[in-house]
């Protein structure tokens, strides 16, 4: 694994699992703590499971951050996923 100074590690690879761990550890974290974050953060968070061509489109990110800034996800919706 090359160095994170420009070289590529297992962090950025799209399909990390441990990066995928980490994600999802935070967002039970986030979820339990009952600190309320902007839709936005949500949404954008929701935008990295889009693959990465629909991602270089405009108008679907568009869409889908329109959409998603929109939906409430009230406790312990988020924690019972």
């Amino acid at each position: 694994m090359p160095s994170a100074c420009g070289g590529r590690s297992s962090w950025a690879a799209p399909t990390s699992r441990r990066r995928t761990r980490a994600s999802l550890a935070l967002a039970r974290e986030i979820a339990a703590s009952g600190l309320e974050l902007p839709a936005a953060y949500s949404a954008i968070e929701t935008l990295h499971y889009l693959p990465q061509r629909q991602l270089g489109d405009d108008d679907v990110v568009d869409f889908w951050l329109e959409l998603l800034n929109g939906a409430e996800w009230a406790n312990p919706g988020k924690l019972g996923s």
